[in-house]
């Protein structure tokens, strides 16, 4: 199992340089995000713009687990 961010990321036509536990990574535009998948469940934290680009600071989901290669929930 993995998860999925946000759809309306989808909407952003912009660059984008999303911030996962420090590390910045850029896309193209938020469908290209959106179309990544993870094993923790990402949740956005902060939006800002720099550079003519949106900047999605990202934290984990605490309601969600980290998925450590186990698709049980037992």
């Amino acid at each position: 199992m993995t998860y999925k961010l946000e759809n309306f990321i989808e909407k952003i036509k912009t660059p984008v340089i999303c911030v996962f536990d420090g590390k910045e990574h850029e896309y193209t535009d938020g469908s290209s995000l959106v179309k990544e998948s993870f094993d923790t469940f990402w949740m956005v934290s902060d939006i800002k713009a720099r550079d003519n680009k949106v900047v999605l600071v990202m934290k984990p989901h605490p309601a969600m687990p980290e998925l450590k290669g186990e698709n049980s929930f037992f």
